[in-house]
């Protein structure tokens, strides 16, 4: 439900600390997409697109993510290139293991460690959505 309802994923999607997603448009389907506009303190926005590749519910997810405009236009250059994120979901004790993985962000090291600071906060917010 986290991944699949437009509702649950302006909650906690590609959102650290301080940002929010007033805007989001979602097709749950194999080829479909999830485009979305987060704004982040400072005025700052960032459009995004994800073209999902792969779906097993409630196990696996696979998309292409992408950086975009308002209009949906993809961008994929070398300062923005198109990543793919696996995500993956698994049973452990009385809970639900989520693992991710995301390959193609770019190669700058400040890139990584955004990243890698975005998913542990968006992740963090979404653990508390669904306690």
């Amino acid at each position: 439900v986290a991944f699949a309802e437009e509702d649950q994923l302006m909650k906690w999607w590609g959102q650290p600390n301080g940002g929010v997603m007033p805007f989001a448009k979602l097709d749950f389907t194999v080829g479909g997409s999830f485009h979305f506009m987060v704004e982040l303190p400072g005025d700052m926005e960032i459009w995004g697109k994800s073209i999902y590749r792969e779906i097993v519910e409630p196990e696996k997810l696979v998309f292409d993510e992408y950086f975009s405009n308002e209009h949906g236009d993809l961008i994929d250059d070398e300062e923005l290139p198109k990543s793919v994120i696996t995500i993956t979901l698994e049973t452990e004790g009385s809970g639900t293991k989520l693992t991710v993985r995301h390959e193609g962000m770019g190669v700058a090291p400040h890139t990584l460690m955004q990243y890698t600071e975005g998913w542990g906060e968006s992740l963090d917010k979404l653990a508390a959505a669904v306690r």
